[in-house]
């Protein structure tokens, strides 16, 4: 079935970088999660719109760190059996996100300096190496090219009814931005209403605790990142970006 995944649905959320699913929570249980940071209210807002009843908002996510699958597997499990969510999509993948489909190495931050390991979820693991030690936690985990996801999700065809419903999607793949956005941004200015991003310029940063020199400073992806933001924003006025 090569129908669009979002076929039918009022409102989507994409969540790549699910960690251990408390944005689904929060978004899905409001009244059991409060929001205490600006973000969440701002995500909220944007999906939600205000409205109690979260039934038809559709969500998709994609979390590789193993040590999150348990919670998140009983997360789905639990929202489904409430009617707290669209049955027919909601799910969250065992995949990482980045410029195209395949297999990647990924690299886990349990027990790194200052990385939080286990207690934070591993928050920090990466496909990028960006920390001293994460050379000793390798694994091999599927990667979603980012415009893939967005076409299988709406449909090939930017401008059909599929890819005009409501969109929002929150990117947190600790520096892997770095070259998906780039790839993707185009399939983003069409089909995604509100991005909300988080970079993470400070892997590349030698004043950042742990940093390998192998990751050099980053300056040009760093910059070419922002500057595509800058542009994507500039098409957003002129009409050309959603």
């Amino acid at each position: 079935d090569r129908r669009p995944l979002a076929a039918g649905c009022s409102r989507v959320y994409i969540d790549l970088g699910c960690n251990d699913g408390l944005n689904l929570r929060r978004l899905f249980m409001p009244a059991v999660h409060r929001y205490g940071q600006s973000l969440f209210r701002e995500l909220d807002a944007a999906v939600a719109g205000g409205q109690s009843n979260r039934s038809d908002i559709c969500a998709i996510g994609f979390e590789p760190v193993p040590a999150n699958e348990e919670s998140i597997r009983k997360l789905v499990a639990s929202l489904r059996a409430g009617g707290q969510a669209r049955a027919q999509l909601l799910a969250v993948f065992p995949a990482a996100v980045h410029a195209t489909n395949g297999l990647a190495t990924f690299y886990l931050d349990q027990n790194g300096p200052g990385s939080g390991g286990a207690k934070y979820h591993n928050w920090g693991s990466s496909l990028l190496m960006w920390e001293a030690g994460m050379e000793r936690r390798p694994l091999r985990v599927p990667q979603v090219g980012l415009t893939y996801l967005l076409e299988r999700l709406h449909g090939a065809d930017a401008d059909a009814e599929a890819a005009r419903v409501l969109t929002v999607m929150k990117m947190d793949i600790e520096g892997a931005e770095y070259d998906a956005l780039p790839a993707a941004w185009r399939a983003v200015c069409a089909r995604v209403d509100r991005l909300f991003l988080e970079t993470h310029d400070r892997f590349f940063s030698e004043r950042w605790h742990g940093h390998r020199a192998e990751m050099g400073s980053g300056e040009g992806r760093v910059g070419r990142l922002h500057e595509l933001l800058g542009r994507m924003d500039d098409e957003r006025r002129a009409g050309r970006c959603r």
